[in-house]
């Protein structure tokens, strides 16, 4: 899928994966409603981050990743970069390749994660 960065010369087009970000009944609503946005997440490869970052990732030290098991289809470290959310067209979304879905602990792992990177304080405290 075709998802958008902002970096320092101005706003680049990357092509990758994505990560939809939100609740399974968001992606349901948006059967009916093909032009209703849905929040996605580029998926990164962690070995791109400078010296030393992609140990932090992988340890979730970083609150702005959130670090993905190595298990097929994704056997790279990568990780969620929940600083890009993006709003993403739900046809657009629907016309896309589905690699793999998380189960209720991973939706709770991921909620938690998410107040982490907006809050910037542990879920729980």
């Amino acid at each position: 899928m075709t998802y958008f960065l902002r970096l320092e010369g101005g706003w680049v087009y990357e092509a990758g994966h994505v990560m939809f970000v939100g609740h399974s009944c968001e992606y349901t609503k948006a059967g009916g409603q093909p032009d209703r946005p849905l929040s996605v997440a580029p998926i990164i490869d962690l070995r791109q981050l400078p010296d030393g970052q992609l140990e932090l990732a992988q340890a979730d030290r970083m609150s702005r990743y959130w670090a993905l098991p190595m298990e097929h289809p994704i056997d790279w470290p990568a990780a969620v970069d929940l600083a890009n959310i993006q709003p993403f067209v739900a046809t657009d979304l629907e016309r896309s390749h589905r690699v793999t879905s998380i189960n209720d602990f991973g939706q709770m792992a991921l909620a938690g994660r998410l107040y982490t990177f907006f809050s910037q304080r542990e879920f729980g405290q």
